[in-house]
């Protein structure tokens, strides 16, 4: 089936009645229309307009099926059109071949007056919009033509546009164009247009002899074209271009960037706030319709409004214009011609007053050129505002779409993530938001995940190069090189962006080969030296690189991030350049999974185990151990031959050591593994692991353990390692009640790392040490420790560890509270809970070491109870799912102390009691033990129990001296009580 609709409309094949005609050929034109609107044109004052609608495509689907498809509440017509194929040919720059298909005015034989004034003037508008740009590419083409010295064949195309169908009056701008082609070929038709003109008061006479030639003719602008549209974001851009312009050393200025990025928009933008600086003479040059370098001067003439005539070239007029003036040439969408920049050049060479800018997606490789890159909007909402620049263009499109539509605040969350999944690209979003007419942000943002075809909807208000995403991406990869395409192609199997280092060794791309994709727009690179690439780029190359070319990458792409990410492993074992591989393994997360990923879909599980095994601090980082655990097990069952007895070992430690962190029992051996593939590191991390897990479980094995792990660590002769052992060996001390052990054991291992530079083992030891001060009283040292390991884990992004720093910072806050003010001591305390909260999940705290969750501690002593009862309980049940004893005893001692705040003194004593009990048993746990027996003395002084309460006392004392601990805030009471009572027995 195919729709007529200039000259007699038909449908062919087909006799339909001319409201069915109408209708067909407005789902044509607007390409689809909701059943409402449809409704409110057709039959604008009926009561019955539902009716109608449903009778007439009732009709169309029996007497012509499938012409009608539906989307939704959407009617789409499936068929071609006269239409359709007219506005192609123009489009691509064919106005002969669009002519052939003009034969009348748009819809003559139809009056739309019988169905409503709203659909009277959509017509009008119609007919009169197709006719002018059939007018304006005939016009355009003559003069194209005329530039090249085609005189005749421009005379041909002037006389088709004088004598078109249907076509409105001509402004006076247009009948001195038309008159210049048509005087210009010698046609007759000259003095007719030149009579029209008069009549309506126009001067159009020229002569085009040399005599008539100025040397500066009076040229008058502005000529900028007007938008439409509200401009938003880039002020900050705006203003330093502005400035650009300004400086008298800046003749060329190019804004470049990838399709959509609003360069255009930016350009007018700084046009329109130079004007004063040249005068008003300020030349709007749009190029889309140049198609050869060399017609940019005599589209350059024309614009100026100047004459084109034998024997002198473009060039000249165009200096003679401009030599003696400030004048400022903004040429629009130069990319597509590669060819005319020495153009611009020569231009600039002659011209001392002219300043040239210019939109391009690729720079110019001029030396006069001062380039601006541009990306998208921000997505992220700067300080006063409530939207980001982004969002805001989101929803502004969308009341232009659906006025009525309220955005709730989901609907705002859905329409960010839009727009942070186009990366603010200003195109992208406004044909996303196009969709408001029927969908929601949130099935909007489903459907782009999905796929990019959402975005192929045209707007027929945008520039032809612009009312479809996927044209305007085929025409930036279409204009690069064979060389440019297969280099960005392969760049697709990178994610996050990607340094030079890596792409030479995974793809091969040269440095020109980079060079040229940025000044192409394709890639970006910023200030590190790092590329990247907007999503939708990424979504082309994908496109392009077959799945052959994605084999041919992804086995080079594991390869060099294995080889790297195994150097940093070892390199952060041994504590060299620690912070440099922390920064590393953060900002190359997103390729260490893609070729993680890559490596066990293509069963190399041998690379896929070394891999999980050099992401196992940065999983637990993100706070992934349970997708850790579960990706370490997913490999196992691919690992017991002999040949992968190492890997195997390995991917055993990485699923205990994310066990642990998960809060499950352990899997495998790996203890056993290790000693199995001989590998002293893996032998070394295995038996960590076991004693740590020995130690909390009160296993007196885990001395043995300990014992093995100092001489391992001793005969590898690498200090990190055998700091990172006393260090442990330092917190059992501290659990079995030996103070000074731990001190020695600590400052010995400060002395080994304190040459290594900022190291995760100083911090570690660090953040224990300010521990040992907090248990011995020693308050200011403590905060000094703790504070000085809290700057070094941030700096190293070790989240979980810094949120330990800021929780035993809230205790010391706690404990200073008794001897300073009050309430600003409890609201630090308060402030620092919050901070660890934020740093890693309270939830997740408990799989670290050592880790004690303060905050309901802090709440207790604000008074307020059940918010303290709550959070204790949960810490209880979280370390306990953790294996974490220390912070499953410092929760229990907590509800304790909760118990003597409500003289619940029976609890309290049950609770101390079972306290004692526990952290007695097996390796025991001193600190905890201590702090029991102070709480328990209290409650049996209470209860009226003197005898059992001095035994407390004297029990604690004991523990206490070991440790070389003093008595904190909360169990003075009890110690000034007990006190009392033994000056006076009775």
């Amino acid at each position: 089936m195919y729709l007529t609709t200039f000259g007699a409309v038909h449908l062919s094949g087909y006799r339909l009645p001319p409201r069915h005609l109408l209708f067909l050929t407005y789902l044509a034109v607007e390409g689809s229309a909701s059943r409402a609107r449809l409704r409110s044109l057709f039959w604008p004052n009926s009561t019955s307009a539902a009716a109608s609608l449903r009778v007439l495509l009732s009709t169309m689907r029996r007497t012509t099926p499938g012409l009608i498809t539906e989307r939704g509440d959407r009617l789409i017509l499936q068929c071609g059109s006269d239409l359709a194929d007219l506005l192609g040919h123009l489009q691509a720059g064919r106005p002969t071949q669009a002519l052939h298909l003009y034969s009348g005015p748009f819809l003559a034989e139809i009056s739309p007056t019988v169905f409503g004034p709203e659909l009277e003037e959509w017509l009008m508008d119609t007919r009169e919009s197709i006719t002018e740009q059939l007018w304006e590419s005939l016009v355009h083409s003559a003069e194209h033509l005329a530039g090249q010295g085609r005189t005749e064949e421009a005379t041909v195309q002037a006389e088709a546009a004088w004598h078109l169908p249907g076509l409105p009056p001509r402004d006076a701008h247009d009948l001195r164009r038309l008159h210049r082609l048509l005087l210009l070929g010698g046609s007759h038709q000259a003095r007719r247009v030149a009579r029209e003109a008069r009549e309506l008061g126009i001067d159009v006479e020229v002569s085009l002899s040399p005599a008539a030639e100025w040397d500066q003719p009076p040229l008058r602008g502005p000529h900028l074209p007007v938008e439409v549209t509200p401009f938003l974001g880039h002020r900050e851009l705006l203003e330093e271009l502005s400035l650009s312009l300004a400086d008298p050393h800046v003749r060329l200025l190019t804004i470049f960037g990838v399709g959509g990025a609003g360069k255009s928009r930016l350009a007018l933008q700084v046009a329109q706030r130079a004007r004063h600086l040249y005068h008003d003479q300020v030349w709007w040059i749009p190029l889309e319709d140049v198609h050869q370098p060399g017609d940019l001067l005599a589209h350059t003439v024309l614009a100026l409004g100047a004459s084109l005539s034998p024997g002198r070239s473009a060039l000249d007029v165009v200096i003679t214009a401009l030599r003696e003036r400030p004048a400022l040439l903004v040429f629009d969408q130069f990319e597509h011609l590669d060819g005319a920049a020495p153009i611009i050049a020569d231009l600039l060479g002659h011209c001392p007053h002219l300043n040239v800018l210019v939109t391009s997606r690729h720079r110019l490789s001029l030396r006069a050129e001062t380039t601006c890159e541009l990306n998208g909007l921000d997505v992220h909402a700067r300080s006063g505002q409530t939207h980001s620049d982004a969002l805001a263009l989101f929803v502004g499109q969308t009341r232009r779409v659906r006025p009525a539509y309220r955005f709730t605040d989901a609907d705002l969350a859905h329409a960010q993530a839009v727009c942070a999944f186009m990366d603010g690209l200003p195109l992208a979003i406004e044909l996303a938001a196009n969709w408001m007419r029927m969908l929601t942000p949130g099935q909007i943002l489903n459907e782009l995940h999905a796929s990019l075809n959402l975005l192929d909807l045209p707007l027929l208000d945008l520039p032809e190069r612009h009312r479809n995403l996927r044209v305007v991406l085929e025409q930036s990869w279409q204009h690069l090189t064979p060389r440019n395409q297969e280099v960005l192609a392969a760049l697709i199997v990178f994610q996050g962006g990607f340094t030079f280092e890596a792409a030479t060794a995974v793809t091969g791309a040269t440095l020109f080969d980079l060079q040229a994709l940025v000044d192409k727009s394709m890639l970006r690179v910023d200030l590190t030296g790092r590329f990247s690439r907007h999503p939708l780029i990424a979504q082309l190359s994908r496109h392009h690189l077959d799945g052959f070319g994605m084999a041919l990458v992804e086995p080079q792409h594991t390869a060099y991030f294995l080889q790297r990410s195994d150097l940093g492993f070892q390199n952060m074992m041994d504590g060299h350049r620690q912070t440099e591989w922390r920064v590393w393994f953060t900002v190359e997360y997103p390729n260490l999974i893609a070729a993680l990923t890559s490596a066990i879909a293509r069963n190399d599980f041998v690379s896929a185990a070394y891999l999980g095994r050099n992401l196992y601090r940065e999983w637990n980082n993100r706070g992934l151990a349970s997708t850790a655990l579960s990706t370490a097990l997913s490999l196992l069952p691919h690992l017991d031959a002999p040949e992968h007895s190492d890997a195997r070992a390995w991917a055993l430690l990485t699923a205990e050591a994310m066990a642990l962190y998960s809060g499950v029992a352990p899997i495998g051996d790996a203890l056993a593994a290790a000693r199995h593939a001989n590998n002293d590191d893996a032998v070394m991390c295995a038996l960590y692991l076991r004693e740590y897990v020995a130690q909390q479980r009160g296993d007196p094995a885990h001395k043995a353990m300990m014992a093995e792990l100092y001489d391992v660590a001793v005969q590898t002769g690498r200090p990190a390692p055998l700091a990172i052992t006393l260090r442990r060996r330092a917190s059992v001390a501290l659990s079995g009640g030996d103070g000074q052990a731990a001190k020695d054991d600590l400052e010995e291992g400060l002395m080994l790392v304190r040459r290594l530079g900022t190291t995760f083992v100083e911090a570690d030891l660090h953040l224990l040490m300010g521990q040992v001060h907090v248990l011995q009283g020693e308050l200011d040292s403590a905060e000094q420790c703790l504070r000085f390991s809290l700057q070094l884990f941030t700096t190293l992004s070790y989240r979980p560890e810094a949120s330990t720093c800021l929780n035993t910072l809230a205790i010391v806050s706690l404990f200073k509270s008794r001897t300073g003010n009050r309430a600003t001591a409890l609201q630090e305390a308060l402030d620092w809970c919050d901070q660890a909260d934020k740093t890693f999940s309270a939830q997740g705290q408990f799989a670290v070491r050592d880790n004690v969750n303060a905050r309901g501690f802090v709440l207790s002593e604000l008074g307020r109870l059940p918010e303290a009862q709550a959070c204790l309980e949960n810490d209880v049940q979280a370390a306990r799912s953790c294996g974490n004893r220390q912070g499953e005893l410092m929760a229990r001692l907590g509800l304790g102390h909760l118990a003597l705040r409500r003289r619940d003194w029976a609890l309290a004593s049950v609770t101390f009691t079972a306290v004692v009990a526990d952290a007695g048993a097996g390796g025991g746990h001193v600190p905890a033990r201590w702090l029991a027996l102070h709480g328990l003395a209290n409650a049996h002084l209470h209860l009226g129990h003197r005898s059992a309460a001095r035994a407390c006392r004297t029990a604690a004392q004991q523990a206490g001296a070991g440790l070389g601990a003093v008595v904190p805030r909360f169990t003075a009471v009890t110690s000034q009580r007990n006190q009392r009572y033994s000056a006076h027995p009775s």
